[in-house]
């Protein structure tokens, strides 16, 4: 009976009984500011803004909704998410391309093993190889696809599995080759 009548007084405009009310949740605020990282805020910034979802509380708190504590307690929390929700948002709009000092970005900073463009032109280059290499006649892409992408063996196994001449599939892989050479030269990439 003694908070309601000091919920009273504060919405009422009784200082002193909103600072009491401030006092007696002070340990819930730093329970949840302790439980919170916000970029940008220490434990006092929390605490204050926990003071203002106290106050907050007391003038928008109905008694026919229930416990005044759990209220509290509520709107404590749903204002420390509400800020992390905040920062969350500044942060999804940031940018390698930020400027850091002048001209020094973000991007100039972070060391990399990887090559992103490297691993890309290299991974371009070879969707076009491939592409090249399934325009080759049946024959010739067979004897490449054995001997150079499978990797299941030599020439002279390739010959004997599939019982041709020796020189036959030398002529056959030759021919891919150079077919192969023209088709990327004809693409303007060089190997």
């Amino acid at each position: 009976m003694y908070y309601e009548e000091l919920i009273i007084r504060a919405k009422e405009g009784d200082k002193m009984a909103l600072e009491e009310l401030m006092m007696k949740y002070k340990g819930l605020i730093i329970k949840h500011g302790n439980s919170v990282y916000i970029n940008g805020y220490d434990k006092e910034d929390l605490i204050q803004i926990g003071y203002m979802s106290v106050m907050n509380a007391v003038n928008k708190y109905d008694f026919q909704k229930g416990n005044f504590t759990a209220y509290v307690s509520f709107a404590i929390q749903k204002n420390f998410n509400y800020l992390i929700r905040g920062k969350a948002r500044e942060n999804y709009v940031s940018s390698l391309d930020y400027y850091i000092e002048d001209e020094v970005q973000l991007v100039d900073i972070i060391k990399s093993e990887e090559n992103i463009e490297g691993e890309y032109i290299k991974k371009e280059i070879k969707k076009i190889v491939h592409q090249c290499i399934n325009e080759l006649p049946v024959e010739l892409r067979d004897i490449i696809d054995y001997h150079y992408i499978k990797n299941e063996g030599t020439l002279k196994k390739y010959s004997e599995e599939k019982n041709i001449n020796y020189r036959i599939v030398t002529k056959r892989k030759g021919q891919a080759i150079r077919l192969l050479k023209e088709a990327l030269n004809h693409r303007n990439i060089t190997y």
